[in-house]
């Protein structure tokens, strides 16, 4: 037997053992035999450094520490889900959602039922069976590169089929959504080790699921006891056709993955009223479960149907978490504090007596508004009920008036803003109450930290720290100052030596090469966040061109409607608005989207300028081919049809999108009708 024949034997062998015990709970070798093996590979691999791949089980060890993680672009947007929190509001979601599609699609209509695990939620990628790349969820379109601790997670093939006995086909290309966690008994071990060691332990499973995981060196989240499940197929290419979820965990199932619910729950439309049960039950047993998890997913099953349905914003229709209201405990109102967004708006928290909820120590509860507060006659000494909602935000939901003993006293909201001491106002048809003084340095303060934000302009070492200092000491009075710092003053502020100042600056200098969507989010325009930003963005390639656009030009881009498109306008009629972004396009920031495409050459006139709905399975190509195609040819590809839409392409079970195309007299193209449009236009 050769070496590379010997090597192949030894990674078969433990990569089949190892999915044995961290998938299967069980294993065909002993102890001793896995250890042997192991060694034995250990042992050509030091001999034979060349000869290390990349799927080998030896790459599970851990490797040189990084300085930091990469961004990754996810090639599909990872959704969140919204929340319901009862068995009517899920039944109601039921009854709105299924006059939504077509009849046919209601016919077949199927639900299943999983459970949603409380950890940190991750994208594997695979090309030809080997596992290339894994990243965090992040925003939802760019997160965090950590495949190389990954990597360490024993329950993730590193080569698929894990199990090669199975004899299944590798798809060319295989995209899995998962979740890292953590077994609760795993938790207190590893959380009693930390203790004995006088380190700093972690309040719950996820928090140790999601700081595990970006550890900068990879051999110490090797020494985590971390695992995965995995509950969705966002990719595949060269696989099979699977035309439902159930089919689609199942197909993952065969391929060797961990998946979140193996004997799955699928129950057919007029099964709903069990579907809702069953959920009742799982989460009256979840305390029983060896993982934590904060909820059960009710999903619609067919995948034609899902299409169909579509997404608001970043959470699917076809999906909700069911998750309990959340575990109230009692304890002290010690003071109502009140702070000022930087929109203006003044918001009352409550300061609190710690307590445990939820495994987490909780010091401060939302408390919405003034009336929000009135409406409970929250006085400061009350006995208070608190909750976290969802499991994630704490809030005051009660005040135990009988336990009063007379020294507690109505709250009276302030007239003034904590601030800057401006009267407060209450707009017409609002319940905040705002701020309207632009120079209130809380306000100003609160600007800051989201313009160098991650989500932002993402400014590395300029946090809220130094936003709050700079405010302070009158060094900014306006964002665009972020790029006008004194650094003789700054230099004698304590803490702020050489190297400290080194590194904002170098921030500040990587920061003005972010596309200007980045820049636009970064101004705290409401109702523009990074995806409006984008569309926008595509649309008028030169940010500064966009105070000159009218509300009208700004509601002919696809996805912006009347009230951002009112909402920019406004913004931008501000004189100071528009001196700021000037200065900062004079401070070096980009204000120039990447090149539109060529319109000049004949073949490209044609469609050049169109705007584009892909719905439906293709069959002679994949979408993420055909928008590309479009793209090179100067046309636009967007996810909803509407009166601006030129174009829908159909492909097989294309749903509600044709519909719609077809009610308002879009232009309708088979897959036969697109490939000859392109090649007349080729042809020209």
């Amino acid at each position: 037997m050769t070496v590379q024949e010997r090597l192949q034997h030894l990674r078969r062998l433990i990569q089949t053992s190892q999915h044995q015990y961290y998938v299967e709970d069980r294993s065909d070798l002993s102890d001793e035999e896995f250890d042997a093996a192991w060694d034995q590979l250990l042992e050509i691999e030091r001999a034979h450094p060349e000869l290390v791949t990349p799927d080998s089980p030896s790459q599970r060890i851990g490797g040189s520490p990084a300085s930091q993680f990469a961004k990754v672009e996810h090639p599909h947007t990872l959704l969140s889900l919204t929340n319901v929190f009862s068995a009517d509001d899920l039944m109601t979601w039921r009854e709105r959602l299924v006059p939504q599609l077509e009849p046919d699609l209601q016919e077949s209509l199927g639900w299943v039922l999983e459970p949603k695990i409380d950890g940190l939620s991750v994208a594997l990628e695979y090309r030809n069976g080997v596992f290339m790349q894994g990243a965090t969820r992040g925003n939802g379109d760019i997160g965090e590169d950590v495949t190389a601790n990954l990597r360490t997670v024993k329950q993730i093939p590193l080569r698929i089929p894990a199990v090669s006995s199975k004899g299944m086909s590798v798809p060319e290309v295989l995209t899995v959504r998962g979740e890292v966690y953590v077994r609760k008994e795993d938790f207190a071990a590893f959380n009693t080790t930390l203790a004995a060691q006088e380190d700093r332990v972690y309040a719950n499973p996820r928090n140790f699921a999601a700081g595990s995981l970006r550890q900068l060196d990879p051999n110490e989240s090797a020494r985590r006891p971390l695992r995965l499940w995995v509950f969705e197929l966002l990719d595949i290419e060269g696989g099979p056709d699977l035309p439902t979820h159930e089919a689609r965990l199942n197909f993952l199932t065969q391929l060797g993955f961990p998946v979140a619910c193996a004997a799955i729950h699928r129950f057919a439309d007029s099964e709903f009223a069990a579907l809702v049960e069953t959920a009742d039950r799982f989460l009256d047993a979840k305390a029983d479960l060896p993982y934590e998890v904060d909820g059960v997913v009710a999903k619609v099953d067919g995948v034609a149907a899902q299409r169909a349905l579509g997404q608001t914003g970043r959470d699917p229709r076809w999906a909700r978490a069911y998750k309990r209201a959340g575990e109230q405990v009692v304890t002290r109102l010690l003071e109502i504090e009140t702070f000022v967004g930087r929109t203006g708006v003044v918001t009352p928290r409550a300061r609190l007596e710690p307590v445990q909820v939820g495994g987490v120590v909780v010091e401060h509860a939302t408390l919405h508004n003034f009336d929000y507060v009135a409406s409970l006659d929250l006085r400061e000494g009350d006995q208070v009920m608190v909750m976290r909602a969802g499991d994630v935000i704490p809030r005051v939901v009660k005040a135990l008036s009988e336990h009063r003993i007379g020294s507690e006293c109505p709250w009276m909201p302030p007239e003034h803003c904590p601030s800057c001491g401006t009267v407060l106002v209450q707009q017409e048809d609002e319940v905040a109450h705002r701020c309207l003084n632009r120079n209130c340095p809380r306000q100003l303060t609160r600007a800051v930290e989201h313009f160098v934000s991650r989500g932002a302009l993402d400014i590395r070492s300029f946090g809220v720290r130094q936003a709050e200092l700079f405010v302070a000491q009158g060094f900014i009075a306006a964002v665009a100052d972020v790029y006008r710092l004194p650094w003789s003053k700054i230099a004698k502020l304590k803490s702020y030596g050489e190297r400290r100042i080194a590194g904002l600056k170098a921030g500040l200098v990587s920061a003005k090469s972010r596309p200007p969507a980045r820049l636009l989010h970064a101004l705290g325009i409401p109702f523009v966040g990074l995806q409006v930003a984008e569309l926008i963005c595509d649309a008028v390639r030169n940010l500064l061109e966009l105070p000159h656009c009218s509300a009208d030009d700004l509601e002919l881009i696809d996805g912006v409607g009347p009230e951002i498109a009112g909402a920019v306008t406004e913004y931008f009629n501000d004189p100071v608005r528009r001196r700021e972004l000037h200065s900062l396009a004079l401070s070096g920031l980009c204000m120039l989207g990447p090149e539109r495409a060529a319109v000049s050459e004949p073949k490209e006139a044609g469609i050049a300028g169109k705007t584009f709905v892909i719905t439906g399975k293709l069959s002679g190509f994949t979408r993420s081919e055909a928008t590309n195609r479009l793209k090179e040819l100067g046309a636009k590809v967007t996810g909803s049809v509407s009166g601006k839409t030129d174009y829908v392409l159909a492909g097989k079970d294309a749903g509600s999108k044709l519909a719609k195309a077809q009610k308002i007299g879009v232009s309708v193209l088979d897959e036969g009708a697109f490939l000859k449009l392109l090649g007349n236009l080729e042809s020209n």
